[in-house]
């Protein structure tokens, strides 16, 4: 999504919109989609690590029984440091000792079509125990057909539907989401652009 995309242009009824955008230099936005009915508050990440090109968004979502779920949403730009992919796992270590479960989204072009070792790069599953959902290209040009962009989720969470689609078209990516049980009758949708 870019920073110029009007909120009001990317609304989804019974959603909220929390979003992220760059406030300097070439990037992108990110942004969540999260059902109305879930009761959820933004994280603030502090001061990024000032060499940080990557933009995250972070949410807490508040369940049943003092349940929380912790929701990343992340913006990788191309070319950007190894660092940053370590910076999103040092986050999502500090989460994982306080958070029931963790749902980690987003851009983070690192194509694991294209690359035999992309666990090399993107170590967040193995690290966290989490399974990766999309499945099928993400970004589409007349040459190549790629993943870039992943859905994250710990095991606790019950996956009923996740789809690739370009019924949102705010960037040169296909929109990702999902619908997930969260914690076993909490159902919510949480979708990235």
């Amino acid at each position: 999504m870019r920073n110029s995309t009007d909120s009001g242009s990317i609304d989804i009824d019974n959603y909220v919109l929390v979003r992220s955008d760059r406030v300097t230099g070439r990037g992108s936005s990110v942004a969540l989609h999260i059902d109305e009915s879930l009761q959820f508050s933004p994280i603030g990440l502090g001061v990024l690590p000032i060499d940080t090109l990557t933009d995250i968004v972070t949410v807490s979502l508040y369940l049943a029984h003092g349940r929380r779920v912790v929701v990343v949403c992340v913006y990788c730009p191309p070319g950007a440091p190894l660092s940053d992919l370590h910076f999103i796992e040092s986050y999502l270590f500090c989460e994982a000792c306080i958070t029931d479960a963790i749902v980690c989204l987003g851009d983070f072009n690192v194509d694991i079509l294209g690359q035999i070792d992309y666990n090399a790069k993107l170590n967040i599953a193995s690290l966290f125990s989490l399974r990766q959902l999309i499945d099928t290209p993400t970004r589409l040009t007349c040459n190549s057909a790629t993943i870039l962009d992943f859905i994250f989720v710990s095991s606790s969470i019950n996956v009923i539907e996740c789809e690739v689609s370009n019924a949102i078209s705010v960037s040169d990516h296909l929109t990702v989401y999902g619908t997930l049980a969260i914690l076993q009758h909490c159902p919510g949708r949480v979708s990235v652009s």
